[in-house]
């Protein structure tokens, strides 16, 4: 019992301070995300075909295809990234944002969704306190232009049960906030 409470003791000393260096109060785990909705998700080609049907010919770009679908509003985007190499209709990265704040991009295809969530009710326009409780505060955090970015990271494949079930090397969840007011937050696989 003595060494249990000992590693108890060590393990909330260490997660005193996020990667950022700043003192933190929680000792929360971060818990990735890996859906939106419910009903799509990460490196799951049925769960895509069933929600949109095939999507390889809706796919854009070269380096990292990709395909956005808005809600029913058309005020929010849902961006899907395609990883060459990955399964057909097998997405490996989703972005959520405001259709508003894109630069040179047209969503042309409708979902029937009237807004986009992660299964740990990470959505637009929540507060970064809010965030912060679901998430954590195990964060890097960078900040331009009025624009905060924290981003979560599991990088260690020898040690993760979650990134050995999805073979991939790196998972990364990253939170835009501005007037600390969530604008946009994508989550999955980065490119092995």
């Amino acid at each position: 019992m003595k060494n249990l409470i000992s590693l108890l003791i060590i393990i909330c000393v260490l997660c005193s301070f996020n990667k950022s260096g700043d003192k933190i109060t929680t000792c929360k785990i971060f818990e990735p995300d890996t859906t939106v909705n419910n009903v799509i998700l990460l490196e799951n080609d049925v769960s895509i075909s069933k929600t949109f049907g095939d999507l390889m010919k809706s796919l854009t770009g070269s380096e990292l295809p990709s395909v956005y679908f808005s809600n029913t509003l058309k005020t929010q985007y849902l961006k899907l990234t395609f990883f060459n190499g990955n399964k057909r209709n097998c997405f490996s990265r989703f972005e959520i944002g405001y259709i508003a704040n894109l630069q040179n991009v047209r969503v042309e295809n409708s979902s029937n969704f009237d807004k986009f969530y992660s299964e740990n009710g990470i959505v637009l326009g929540m507060q970064k306190s809010e965030l912060l409780e679901k998430k954590g505060e195990n964060y890097v955090k960078t900040s331009q232009n009025g624009i905060i970015l924290l981003t979560y990271s599991i990088d260690d494949f020898d040690k993760s049960q979650f990134l050995k079930r999805y073979n991939m090397p790196l998972y990364t969840a990253e939170y835009w906030f501005k007037d600390n007011v969530l604008i946009k937050f994508a989550y999955g696989f980065e490119y092995p």
